[in-house]
């Protein structure tokens, strides 16, 4: 059991190093966060999250979901016309090759 108590507290201590290296603190400042963590739980977990900065999204860990950067991948989907078979791109309301209605609004 004491074991299993040890195992916690140095999960809890990496977990709180990567979060604080995640929202931007410096790499020394997460460890000491860290090792803070796992040896005085009970207070530096609380206060690490009462003081954790939120998510920078200039971070690497946050470039895919800066809305920014996203992409418009429709254009280079090809689609085929369920009546003709022919394929056609982008997002037509009818078939360019046999004229046949392919959304109904």
């Amino acid at each position: 059991m004491p074991y299993l108590s040890l195992i916690l507290l140095i999960t809890a201590g990496l977990y709180t190093a990567w979060d604080s290296y995640r929202r931007g603190r410096s790499i020394f400042t997460s460890i000491l966060w860290g090792v803070g963590v796992s040896v005085l739980f009970f207070v530096f977990f609380p206060l690490h999250l009462i003081t954790r900065p939120r998510f920078n999204t200039g971070t690497r860990w946050n470039k895919r979901y800066n809305k920014d950067n996203t992409i418009d991948v429709t254009d280079e989907i090809s689609i085929a016309c369920s009546h003709c078979g022919q394929y056609f791109s982008g997002n037509p309301t009818t078939c360019p090759h046999c004229g046949t209605i392919l959304k109904e609004d």
